[in-house]
Formats: structure tokens, sequence, C-alpha cells
């Protein structure tokens, strides 16, 4: 998929085709000079538009005579053709089902636009506005949206938000499964003097009839505004319309990326009575609206933000695409805004509603980790936060610069109200939770979002970082077959804590739970440890996605098929990269994850620009289903074929008590280190892509400024939820990798896995690389050692492993273990080690595949010494009164990346040993020589860089050193000390988050 963006002064202008796809064919009729047509499925009717005038306005002059916004953001909107300025009025003040609704809408173009747009290449026929229905809360109260983006009111069984909708109006005209109560197209015939240059106006009027089942609740009437070419129809292929485009030579009704402003407003709230799904009548005029109200949601926390009341939260989610969201820990020594922010007001400003910020109140309480509430103040509201989401302000600093003066979890009530301009009041707030201490991190095999085949058994070792003995609580949650009810899920629960070096296994309290039935599943893991200075570290982290069924499949998950040269094809070289050129001309390019599982997607990081962008979305089809052609909407970015559909043919994320058929996938990526992205989403979703270069990931641990790099290696993942109604649930899994090609490659591209040689972390290609076990890792004695590996792209790859035991001086084999991967890249040693005493091990390991011509290749874990890569034991039982191998570091300390990391201490023994790793690479192992009792090692950022190149420090964009954010170095510092004539081992950890420096004591 290629498109070419075209920046127009501040304006970013999207070329395309004026060809709008969609579904059902219109009648029309015309009336009183202008056009009127409804979409086939609904009862709607109108009257004609009324009238379209030549003009007065000028650029020159583009407000004089325009009259007061009625609603919708004011002022007039510039664009890359002009200005435009446009009211809406509805005669009616509520709404019942069966009536006619009289919408009226006027719309001024300032001079050259109509001329502009036929410059560009548009074909202006008639002029049109589209008028549809949005529900914007239901008969509860509660908020809905069209679209949801980076939020949802759907919910996965676990609680995660399932993002969607329609990334638009709502109407099926252009593809989408699903329609609106209402949805008329006028159209009005355009002057000739603005063909020639000359401002415009037209007045739109519509009369269309709501349907007699209406759904209760606060609408709004949206009318979108553009224009229809000459060639303008329903596409008898297909049944969708081409040839309706908006004001920016869009799609008609498309929301438009930014800085692009839609050429659409919106009507106010407007109270619609009726029966509700359960036979209710409600009067909407006593509907009293609530909406999700966050705290902290400027405060990024390892890729996340915001706290979701829990009085909502059974009904909404965060979803913001790094990685799952999740409890909230900020830094202690800080001053926070706890104000409330409006997330459903932040993806779309066009559709947001008319607020008067100096309206309503707040108030609320403070419960700290000591159990003492303390009371906010009542206070008003004084204008519009400062804040990075919508929301109000007080003004006051008990609100907007709380400062917590202790560590642990805090319960905050924040609860209140608001009106819009016309009075309108709406209600928010609850009780949030969140933590106030040091972020402690965590590695393990499992992933974020990856399915698992019955029989699976969730649970595997734990790394936590800091390398500390953390309190853990792990809770894993069963849906069998989705099921979401208190006998349906199945809860398992266990705790322990973990090993003197931040290990968690079978060994220190984890119990495995087998996946018993096809379904989905849910585990939360806190870590907690307060360490010798009485800071408190907080891990904090989520685990979800399908089991699905290892026979009897009836759906396979995919990814989406390139189009190249005109064909859809499954794998191909498209030949192309995205760049921006000298003169200020920017290619996009995108490519979806690999159709096929198991294959290899390359793309290239531009370094600057953000053009080469990964298309997290999953389809599916049906086992034995006939070979059909495939489906053109698919290659809109964040379109799939999994839909989740009502009884009524309405959007199922406005009117959810109507859903019948549940469907949504989960995909995510993830590189060594952290996720690259984590999604759930059915039908259309804004934005789920991410560049390669100029993206931090949301300020997780371990990324830079400049994203991806050659050398960082992907796996995506996903699966895929389809349960309609009256059918047995389908899950499917999905499973396939990724590499990063070198600015200038010229040819991203979807191949086989093994058909090609790859950049690896140290700089080298090769056809597969392995990664798994780390060298550094601390075991305890007596462990039972059977190391796993995962083999990228995803081969099946003959390992062949050696374990070594330091014994004195020398190094003496304990054995070998050797046998063929699975074909989806997992490698698990046939021969359990027992590590029964302390001290040194070292394994090495080879790898060799060979591909269907008979050719054999060999590869292996990128920086792993030939001999093998160190791991320890250490001494279960220590001399009393032993001091042991020591870190002289503060708890927390920072270094530049222009200068050195100096590590220092003092040790008994005559050496210490090291290993020195980032995630993906190994960087380093040996002896550091004690002399006086003394030791020191000095780690040279720029070294590190010119042996591993995905160790990055100097801004792509700037060609400076990053001030912030940065990879992660991991130094494990092992030695045989001695007390009072007793030898032992000890081991001390060190990390490095990018410059900052953490040595827990």
């Amino acid at each position: 998929m290629f498109s070419r963006y075209l920046r127009y002064a501040l304006c970013l202008i999207i070329c395309s085709l004026l060809a709008a796809c969609g579904s059902n064919k219109d009648d029309s009729s015309t009336q009183n000079g202008g056009t009127t047509s409804s979409a086939g499925n609904t009862s709607s009717s109108s009257s004609g538009g009324t009238s379209a005038a030549e003009g007065s306005l000028t650029p020159e002059n583009p407000t004089g005579g325009w009259g007061t916004v009625v609603a919708g953001p004011d002022g007039p909107i510039s664009s890359a053709y002009g200005t435009w300025y446009a009211t809406i009025a509805v005669s009616q003040d509520a709404l019942t089902p069966g009536q006619s609704v009289s919408v009226s809408a006027d719309l001024s173009l300032s001079g050259g636009f109509i001329s502009g747009l036929v410059s560009a290449g548009a074909s202006v026929d008639k002029m049109v506005m589209m008028i549809t229905a949005e529900r914007a809360f239901d008969a509860t109260g509660w908020a809905r949206q069209a679209a949801d983006q980076d939020s949802s009111t759907l919910l996965t069984p676990s609680g995660l938000a399932i993002e969607g909708g329609a990334v638009g109006a709502i109407t099926n005209r252009f593809g989408y499964p699903f329609r609106s109560p209402i949805d008329v197209l006028v159209e009005l015939p355009v002057p000739a003097s603005a063909l020639s240059g000359g401002a415009a106006s037209f007045s739109f009027t519509a009369e269309p009839t709501l349907p007699a089942d209406l759904p209760p609740g606060l609408y709004r009437i949206r009318a979108d505004f553009g224009f229809k070419s000459k060639t303008a129809g329903v596409d008898s292929a297909t049944g969708r319309w081409k040839g309706l485009s908006s004001l920016n030579m869009t799609t008609l009704g498309m929301r438009p990326p930014p800085p692009m402003v839609g050429s659409y407003i919106y009507s106010g709230l407007i109270p619609a009575s009726g029966t509700n799904v359960a036979g209710q009548a409600v009067d909407a005029t006593r509907i009293q609206a609530r909406m999700p109200w966050t705290i902290l949601h400027d405060y990024s926390t390892n890729g996340y933000a915001g706290v979701v009341a829990d009085e909502d939260s059974h009904r909404f989610a965060l979803a913001q695409k790094n990685l799952i969201h999740d409890e909230v820990v900020l830094p202690p020594g800080g001053s926070y805004r706890i104000e409330p922010t409006f997330p459903t007001e932040k993806a779309d400003p066009r559709g947001n509603i008319r607020w008067n910020w100096s309206s309503g109140e707040v108030s609320g309480s403070i419960t700290g980790p000591d159990g003492v509430t303390t009371q906010l103040p009542t206070l008003p509201f004084t204008g519009k936060s400062s804040s990075t989401h919508p929301g109000p302000t007080t003004g006051n600093a008990a609100y907007t610069a709380w400062t917590p003066t202790q560590q642990g979890k805090y319960t905050v009530v924040v609860k209140g109200w608001v009106n819009d301009a016309s009075g309108r009041r709406y209600e928010g707030g609850g009780t949030y939770r969140f933590w106030v201490a040091r972020r402690m991190t965590m590695a393990t095999a499992t992933f974020q979002g990856m399915s698992y085949p019955v029989g699976y058994k969730y649970g595997r070792d734990i790394a936590f970082f800091p390398a500390v003995p953390a309190d853990v609580s792990i809770t894993t949650t069963l849906y069998p077959n989705s099921g979401s009810g208190s006998t349906d899920k199945e809860v398992y629960t266990n705790s322990g804590q973990a090993s003197q070096y931040g290990l968690f296994s079978t060994t220190q309290g984890m119990k495995q739970v087998a996946f018993t039935a096809p379904g989905e599943y849910h585990a939360k893991i806190i870590a907690t440890y307060t360490d010798a200075k009485r800071d408190l570290w907080v891990c904090a982290m989520r685990h979800a996605g399908v089991i699905y069924p290892t026979t009897g499949q009836t759906i396979v998950a995919r990814g989406k098929k390139m189009r190249i040269g005109g064909q859809y094809l499954e794998r191909g070289e498209t030949g192309r990269e995205g760049y921006t050129d000298a003169s200020g001309v920017s290619y996009l390019e995108h490519i979806a994850y690999p159709y096929r599982s198991g294959d290899l997607l390359l793309m290239a990081n531009d370094e600057t620009a953000a053009m080469n962008r990964i298309e997290p979305v999953l389809t599916y089809e049906k086992v034995g289903a006939a070979a059909s052609n495939w489906d053109q909407r698919l290659d809109e970015i964040g379109t799939t074929n999994i839909y989740t559909r009502t009884s009524n043919g309405l959007s199922p994320h406005m009117f959810p008590e109507y859903i019948t058929d549940r469907q949504y996938f989960y995909a995510a990526a993830a590189r060594p280190g952290f996720m690259g992205r984590f999604v759930i989403a059915d039908g259309d979703t804004q934005a789920p892509d991410w560049s390669t270069s100029r993206n931090s990931f949301g300020g997780q641990a371990g990324a830079t400024q400049n994203g991806d790099i050659p050398g960082d290696l992907y796996r995506f993942f996903g699966g895929v939820v389809i349960r309609n109604q009256g059918q047995a649930p389908a899950y499917a899994s999905y499973l396939s990798s990724g590499a990063i090609l070198p600015k200038g490659s010229n040819n991203n591209r979807i191949i086989a896995a093994g058909a090609e040689d790859i950049i690896g972390s140290k700089g080298t290609k090769s056809r597969f690389f392995v990664a798994g076990f780390r060298p550094g890792t601390v075991l305890t004695e007596g462990t039972i050692w059977k190391p796993g590996m995962q083999v990228d792209p995803l081969l099946a790859v003959k390992l062949s492993l050696k374990l070594d035991q330091l014994k004195g001086s020398d190094w003496t084999t304990m054995g070998t273990a050797e046998a063929m991967g699975g074909a989806d890249g997992s490698w698990l040693s046939p021969t359990a080690f027992t590590l029964k005493e302390p001290g040194a091990y070292r394994f090495s390991l080879n790898g060799e595949w060979t591909d269907t011509a008979g050719k054999k290749y060999l590869g292996g874990m990128p920086g792993l010494p030939a001999e093998g890569g160190e791991f320890y034991v250490a001494s279960a039982i220590r001399p009393s009164g032993a001091v042991g191998l020591t870190v002289s570091l503060p708890t927390l300390s920072s270094f530049t990346f222009s200068d050195k990391l100096i590590v220092s201490g003092t040790s008994t023994a005559s050496t210490v040993r090291y290993t020195l790793l980032m995630p993906g690479a190994i960087l380093g192992q040996g002896e550091i020589p004690v002399t006086d009792g003394k030791y020191s090692i000095a780690l040279d950022p720029g070294t590190i860089n010119k042996t591993t190149p995905i160790y990055d420090f100097i801004s792509l964009l700037t060609r400076q050193p990053m001030t912030y954010g940065g990879r992660i170095l991991h130094l494990s510092l092992a030695a045989q000390e001695k007390h009072n004539g007793v030898d032992f081992w000890d081991v001390k950890r060190v990390i490095a988050r990018g410059t900052t420096v953490i040595a827990v004591k």
C-alpha cells in the first residue's frame, strides 16, 4: 500500500483517488433544485436541499457575514484549498421513534475553494451533505462512541478494551457492515462562479424519518460536507459508493489524519425516548449523562498512562497500543495533576462536546498507603485544563500539583460534574488506585497477546529487574468459550518470594495453570520490594490472549495480502520504501502482518521521517471455504473482516446492547526487552500501525527515540475470536516475524522464513538467530536446568547445546543436548541438568537449518562466545557476618553517553567474573582483576555501539547523544568470596536504563 502525502504550508493534504468505497445502492429523487438519497436499508426519507448561491466571501475577509457557530468547534476552518464555515440546526428538541426530523445546515466556502479542488484534480459535479445520527449516551446515561480509539466501552471478558467502530460517519455506504439510525445524502448544484474562483454558500435541508425501533438515548446529528464527482455512483461489483469526497478530497465522512480537519459538524445533544432492549419504556429527558473520567493521564509509566475509576472499569478501558494498560506506577518525589481528563474527547476534536469549562465542581479524598484519609476541598472548575487530554481545571494546587509524601498504593476519590454550553450536566469520576514507587520490570518467556494451545501450561520463570527478592502475586483467569460470568471463568492465584537474585519459578512458589479448553486467558502479575533505603519497587504486568484448540479448528488467522502491481500476493517485494524527498514531499509505506503465519516481514527504517509503518491487523478465513477474491477494502489501514455485529444492524460500539456476534482479534509485536505493539480490535481501527523510526514506544524501558533500527528482530503474534450467536465459539492463533532493513534498501517485502539472510543485533547477517536463556542469569543451588530457546525467523532448527562447569580454574563438561526445534521457532532442551553446586557455568549453542534444496545454514545466539556464555549459581548459605562481593554505587545514579560507566567495588577473590548483555545481544564476558581487595570495570557506550549497533544512543535526527530514554544494559558480577576460611559464591547485578544506573541493595 503506497500513499503520497503532499505538505502544503501547515496542512497535510492526502491526494487520493476520488473513489470512495460503499455498500448499499441509494434511491434518489430531485426536489426544489436539490437531490436527496437515503441509504437503502434505513427507513429515513428527506426533502431536498433548498439552495446554492454565489458568495461574496474572499480569503481576505473569510469570516464576514458568516454568523455564529451553532455546534461544533468555533470559528472558520482552514484547509489547503481555502476556508470553510458551517452551521447546523435541528428543529426538534426531543426525538421519538418514527418521527420526521428537520435538519438545516449552511456551508460557506471562501473564494477559490472549489476552483482549488478542481485544480488539484477533483471532479466537482454537486456539493453534498450527508446526515447521520450518533447516540452519544445510551439509555443508562453511559457514554458511547462511533469509533473507540485509544479506549473503548466494548470490552473482552477480562475487561480489556476492544478498539474499532466507524472511523468517521456511521454509514454503510462505504463498506461498513453497520449503519446509523438515519443516513441521508443531499445534493446541491455548484454555482458556475465558484468553479472559476468565486466564493459560494449552500443551504442544505433534510427531513429524515427516524426508525420505529430507535433505541433510546441522547443523540447528536452529524452533517458531513463534500462534493460528488461526475462519475459517482454505486460500484456494481462491491455495492459500495464511489466518487463522494470530503472538502479535503478524502472519502466523504472519513476522519482525516492530522493536521487536516474533518469537514463535518455536530448538533447538540437531543434526547430520544423509546423502548430499550429489555422492552422497558425510557424517558430520555430524565437520562443523566455520565462520562468516563481518568486521572494522571499526563504521566507515562513504562508505555501507558491514565487511571480509570473502579466504578467505570466494568464498562470502559484504556488502550494506548504500546502494551496492555496496567496499574500506574508514579515515581516518588514529584507533583501530579489529579484533576479529571476526558479520554473519549482526545481522538477527534471535531466531535467533542462544546463544554462550558467554567461550570461544575469537583471533590474527593486521598487515602495513603498508611490507611489515613485526607479530604480534598470541594472546588469549582474555572476553565479548561492545560493537560494533554481535554478536561477542566480548578486552578488549585490541591488538584493541579498534588505531592505524595509516602511510597505505596494510593486510593484517590475524584468526582464531580461539568456542563456543556447548553447547560446539560455531565457527571463523572469515582475511585482511582495507583502506586507511588520505583518501577521494577520483568522478563519471561510469555508475551502479551500470545496465543497458546489447549494443553499448554501458563507460568514461566520470571526474572525481575532490579534483581531483588520481590514478593510476587500472580492471578490467572481462564475464560472457557470466552464466558465471563462468575460460574464461567476459572481463577487461579499463587504467591511467593523471588530468589535473592530476582528469579521467580516453581522453586519459589510459581504454580503453572493448565489451559484445558478453548477461550481466552488473562494473568496479572504484581511484585513489590522495599530496599535498604526504604524505597519501594513495584512491577505490574498483564498477559492476555487466545487459547485455541489443537483439533477441529474451524477458522484460520491471517494477516493481509500485499497489493503489488495490481495483484494481491501472499508474499512479494515492493521495490520501494517510505521516505521524504528534498522538496518535502513524503512517501508513506505500510505493510500489514504477513498473510501467512510463519512468514517474515522486512521493513526499512528511514531514520527520521516515520514513513515506514507496520500494520498489526489480523483477518480470518473459514477452514475449507472456497477461495474468493481479496476484498479491496482490506487495503485500508486498520480494516479487517472481523466485525462485531448487532441484531438491528446498528453500530456495535454505539449500541452494544444489541450485539449478537462478537468478533475481535489480538495483535501484538515483541522486540527483545519490550513490547512494540498490543492491540485488540474489530472492524476498522484508527491508526493501529507504528512507524519504525522516531518512535519511543510510549517511553518504555529499553526503547530509544530512534525506534526500530537494523538488527532489531520482531515476533508478531496474536489470535482471532469468533463468537457468533447460535454457533460454537471459534479461535485461531497467529505467529510470524519481522526484521528491520537499513535506510536506502528500497525494497520493503514479505518473504518465506529462511529465504534470505537478515541483519542481527551485532550487525552481521544470518539465515536465523537464536534467543532464549540469558547469560548472566543467577540461579539457586539444586536448580533443574532445562533451557528453552526461540529461533527467528520461525524455522525448525536443530540446536546443539553443551554445558560446562568451572572447577577451580578449569572448565568441565557436564553434558550435551541436541534436538530439532518446532516449525514455530521453539526449542526445548531434551536434557535436564541438575545444578547441584554453586559457581560459574557456561553454555555453548550451535544451530543448523536445512532448506528445501538440502543446503545447510549455521546460526546461533548473537554475541555468544564460542566457548559459551556464563551464568551463575549463588551459594544458598553464606557465612554469618560475611560482606561478600560489593558494588560501590548508590541505588540510583546516572552517567552520560559521552562518558564511561564505571562500576567498582570490593571482593575477597582474586578476580571477579562478569557478563554484560542487553536484550537481544551478549556484549561481553570475562574476568576483572582484584587489586588490594578492589575491582573496577569501565563500560564505554561508544565501544559497545561499534560491536553491537542496536545499542544506539545517538539520535538519528539531531546526530547528538540522546538526553532521555535508551537501551538497557545488564551487568552480572560473580566471585568466589571467602569469609573466616569459608568459600561461597556471591553475585551482584547492575542495570543501566539509558543513562540511569540501578544498583539496589
